[in-house]
This record gives C-alpha cells, sequence and structure tokens, in this order.
C-alpha cells in the first residue's frame, strides 16, 4: 500500500492536500510481487517518472506519476511481460534437462559455478541472467546456448 503523507493546510479553506508516495516495495507489489531487482532496472529507465527523494531507506515516487507510468508502459507495452515470459520459459527447459539428467539444484549450481540461489531465480525465471551465466548453465546440462534476434516488424 502507498504511504499517505498530510501537508499542513495550504489552501484557502484550510483543506489538506495529501501527498502519496511509493518506494520500492509498493511499486513491487503493485507489479504483482515482481522481484525488487526487477524495480531497480525498470526505475533506471529513462522514461520512468524522477523519484521526488531519496531517503536513507531508497527511493520514492509520487503513486500518481508511477501510476501514469504504468498505464502508459502496461498493459499497452507488454515488453516487460514478454520478456518475463520468455525467462520463465527458459527457467522451464533448464528444469527440465536438470531432472532429465537427474540433478539437484545444488549439483547443477556446482557444476556450473554459480550460487543454488542464482540457479534456483534462473529456474524460476526470476532473474534477468547475464548470457554468460546462462552459458555456464547450458554447458554444464550438455547443451547448446542458441541466441537468434526477434522479429521487429510485428
Amino acid at each position: 500500500m502507498a504511504m499517505a503523507i498530510g501537508a499542513t493546510p495550504s489552501t484557502k479553506d484550510n483543506s489538506v492536500q495529501t501527498i502519496v508516495l511509493m518506494g520500492v516495495e509498493e511499486i513491487r507489489k503493485r507489479l504483482g510481487e515482481a522481484s525488487t531487482q526487477r524495480i531497480y532496472v525498470l526505475s533506471r529507465r529513462p522514461e520512468f517518472p524522477r523519484p521526488v527523494a531519496t531517503l536513507q531507506s531508497g527511493r520514492v515516487w509520487l503513486a500518481d506519476d508511477v501510476e501514469d507510468w504504468l498505464r502508459r508502459e502496461s498493459p499497452d507495452n507488454r515488453l516487460d511481460e514478454v520478456a518475463g515470459d520468455q525467462a520463465l520459459g527458459l527457467g522451464r527447459c533448464i528444469a527440465q534437462r536438470r531432472q532429465q539428467m537427474q540433478l539437484t539444484q545444488a549439483e547443477l549450481a556446482a557444476r556450473c559455478g554459480v550460487t543454488y540461489w542464482t540457479l534456483s531465480r534462473v529456474e524460476q525465471g526470476k532473474t534477468n541472467a547475464k548470457q554468460a551465466t546462462l552459458q555456464k548453465i547450458a554447458t554444464a546440462l550438455n547443451a547448446r546456448l542458441v541466441l537468434e534476434p526477434t522479429r521487429t516488424d510485428q
């Protein structure tokens, strides 16, 4: 839930203006429990609203600005959703291959030199893994990592 801050009366009728702010956690929940890392990546995009303040606990944005951005960028622009679906699909492929080889996540992680935590998040589609990490996993699974350009004219 977004945090509301009441300001001192500033209008002629002494009404109080409420400013509603959102931090990373509120944005994360608003986007359906997206990872904190994902929110960090989104918030660094040039088109994402500027934070109104940076506190010791992190940055905060005006909730209206974030909601406006969400209306502009989602669901009409489903690039993030597609990327998330692709990551989940890739993760499922990795998990299936690992299971075919009768390996636990810990065993595969040790074979490819990544942490158990990293492998688990890749399999769940909850991270934007580096190409080098995916290559290590593919090598450990005796598989090939193939990157193909996508069509942009659709």
